[in-house]
């Protein structure tokens, strides 16, 4: 396996100062596998009960639609960007380290691109389903990844999944809309337009400026950094209970095929071509796990949003 879980070994200069998220697991690396296990079970508890208590309010209808919309606004346009920001800015690694990383992420997804769209026609799927497949193939739930992988890797997990974020979203973003537009029954957005909504996406320009501030050697402002850090704490919780919130088991309903097609992609044959590819290029252990972690996440609710504005099948898949 590469060496991917080798916690013994030397660990890779992917180092982030601390995050200020209060979960037990984010804490400097335990001795021992025993201990580590726990702050891991820990953890992923915490973040299972966070959806859960998100998915029973959203059952509930807990103050209505309108409030977990405008709760998911909030998480992704205000307290995730403060996250990746202040991960990013205090991250040591160099740009030769971080671009093997990208890369390692971003060839597995053009090659599963090329595969589900050269296998379409057989897998008997029609252009706007096939747009659903592909986007739960691809994109991965940036908050399950934020809990995950920290977990797994300490403190350093948090730049290690800042990084592979500001190098998948703006790829998977670009390719779902070329996707979709493509296969989709909606409009064909121009390609200014689509250029627009990359560079003013929240998630890629808090990614930007964390890079800018770390490529430069600047050091955020102490109140800056204390605001981000209180604005960080409050992320992951409620980025989790959002994702509860929006899970819609029924939504399964006769579309178990396309579901179970785009399950094997994403969980199997994404971490697989990544753990390939990133033993081809030499990523350290601990960065080379974070990248397979990463890819093997749920998709991400933002696939909803897009589907809906370019045309794809709606009712394919449960919210995740």
């Amino acid at each position: 396996m590469c060496g991917i879980l080798n916690h013994d070994g030397p660990r890779p200069p992917f180092v982030a100062h601390p995050a200020a998220v209060p979960w037990s697991a984010r804490v400097s690396p335990p001795e021992g596998r025993a201990t580590r296990g726990r702050a891991v079970t820990g953890a992923l508890l915490e973040a299972a009960l966070l959806i859960a208590l998100g998915w029973a309010l959203g059952q509930w209808d807990f103050s209505g639609e309108a409030f977990w919309r405008g709760f998911e606004r909030l998480v992704y346009f205000v307290l995730l960007p403060a996250l990746l920001l202040r991960s990013l800015a205090g991250a040591e690694f160099s740009g030769a380290e971080a671009g093997v990383l990208a890369l390692s992420a971003a060839l597995p997804i053009f090659a599963l691109t090329l595969v589900l769209l050269a296998t379409r026609r057989a897998l008997g799927l029609d252009g706007p389903a096939f747009t659903s497949v592909y986007q739960g193939s691809v994109r991965s739930n940036t908050y399950t990844a934020l809990a995950t992988v920290p977990a797994l890797y300490g403190e350093g997990g948090f730049a290690l999944v800042a990084l592979l974020i500001a190098a998948v979203v703006p790829l998977v973003n670009v390719l779902s809309v070329l996707v979709l537009s493509v296969q989709g029954r909606g409009h064909r957005p121009k390609p200014s337009k689509m250029a627009r909504s990359v560079a003013t996406n929240p998630v890629i320009v808090a990614c930007a400026l964390g890079l800018l501030a770390n490529a430069s050697g600047t050091r955020l402002p102490a109140g800056l950094d204390g605001a981000l850090a209180a604005l960080s704490a409050a992320a992951l919780p409620c980025g989790l209970m959002a994702v509860g919130a929006a899970l819609s088991p029924g939504a399964l309903g006769g579309h178990l095929r396309g579901v179970s097609l785009s399950a094997a992609a994403k969980f199997l044959a994404l971490p697989l071509l990544s753990l390939g590819v990133g033993c081809l290029l030499g990523l350290p252990p601990e960065a080379l796990g974070a990248l397979v972690v990463f890819q093997a996440q749920p998709t991400a609710t933002a696939s909803y949003v897009l589907a809906r504005q370019l045309g794809a099948t709606l009712t394919s898949w449960p919210a995740s």
